[in-house]
């Protein structure tokens, strides 16, 4: 009787043990907003409504694989912590945990092939993330104005991404996708290989005051030094050709930048925001048109030294004697070489400026 009784009881504990079980994956499940993938055996989880700080994605919901984080899943999210997703996820989508202020870790599965835009942008605690091998596509402001974040990680295996020092660059490094906001330093010089500064690349990393920019680069994408209000330092290279939208945008500290003159394509908000700039730059140049246009302020850069009118580099007597020849009209200064005449720059050449080529002959000025 007493052996019966015992395996009754066992029998109703393993019961009430297997519906706590089922009731709690009933429970899980419920958290998850999800949609039924193409192939009718995957799905999609499109929102998560749950208050749990510590969440764990399931691998399947009702018999369905999960494979894809839908756009904005966790977007502003404010309760979770920490997530971990299934090894079965393939992708997490655009803004899938923007926005995630309280999200200090999650993981990135191996299958991952895609991380969509904005997808961890403004987690200000995600300290790190890891890149797996076949991640293929990392998309735009993934991971911007994350304000912890200090390293990101590739997988040596991956074939399209590697991280040199915590930054993240395309494999063969020809192009810089994301500078983590709390790296240490407030000064980074750009590998010598890359060619395209990426869409986002530095927003908001307002730590940085200098940035050295290789003689490599030809393009500074859109977003690229955004909300860098911290940066006061920063030279364009000859190769720079492209300046696309908001490429300084909101650089409140940069008073000044020189602009080659074989920058040609400069787009209207290039600058936008950064009030107490000046673009220093060549007379007739692209970047000279584009200040008059978009009203910027803007200063010539001289590609000679006024007073100097026979260009050995140096005043001497030889260029007062010149000027003073050109004032009686003994021998005209050419039409090209009238700007090194014109010393104080009022469009005209007057005694006024062999008075102050003397000067500066003797000296005095």
């Amino acid at each position: 009787m007493k052996k019966v009784l015992t395996k009754c009881i066992i029998v109703i504990l393993f019961v009430l043990f297997a519906i706590i079980i089922l009731t709690n994956k009933a429970y899980a499940e419920s958290n998850f907003q999800y949609e039924i993938n193409e192939s009718g055996n995957s799905v999609t989880i499109t929102k998560y409504t749950g208050k749990e700080k510590e969440v764990v994605v399931p691998e399947t919901i009702e018999g369905h694989v999960v494979t894809d984080i839908g756009k904005n899943c966790f977007y502003f999210n404010s309760s979770i912590c920490s997530v971990t997703l299934p090894k079965t996820i393939v992708k997490i989508g655009d803004f899938a945990f923007c926005d995630c202020h309280n999200l200090v870790s999650v993981n990135v599965p191996n299958r991952v092939i895609t991380i969509g835009n904005n997808a961890f942008k403004s987690c200000p605690k995600l300290t790190s993330i890891y890149i797996p091998a076949n991640v293929k596509y990392i998309g735009v402001a993934v991971f911007s104005y994350c304000d912890s974040l200090s390293k990101i990680y590739v997988n040596d295996d991956n074939e399209k991404f590697t991280s040199v020092d915590g930054v993240l660059y395309n494999k063969d490094k020809t192009e810089i996708i994301c500078y983590p906001k709390n790296k240490d330093g407030n000064e980074y010089e750009i590998l010598n290989t890359v060619k395209t500064i990426g869409k986002n690349s530095f927003s908001g990393c307002d730590k940085l005051t200098k940035i050295t920019i290789p003689n490599s680069v030809t393009t500074i994408d859109d977003y690229a030094f955004y909300f860098c209000k911290g940066l006061t330092e920063i030279e364009l290279p000859e190769s720079v050709t492209t300046l696309n939208r908001f490429a300084f945008g909101y650089c409140t500290e940069l008073k000044n930048i020189t602009i080659p003159d074989t920058t040609k394509n400069i787009d209207k908000a290039a600058f936008t925001g950064s009030k107490s700039i000046t673009l220093e730059c060549k007379e007739g140049s692209s970047a000279e048109t584009f200040a008059k246009e978009n009203q910027i302020n803007y200063s010539i850069i001289k590609d000679y030294i006024t007073g100097d009118l026979n260009k050995d580099g140096k005043i001497t007597i030889t260029d007062l004697l010149i000027l003073k020849k050109d004032l009686v009209g003994i021998e005209k200064i050419k039409s090209e070489d009238k700007k090194r005449a014109d010393i104080n720059e009022d469009g005209k050449i007057t005694i006024t400026d062999l008075l102050i080529l003397k000067k500066k002959l003797v000296g005095i000025e």
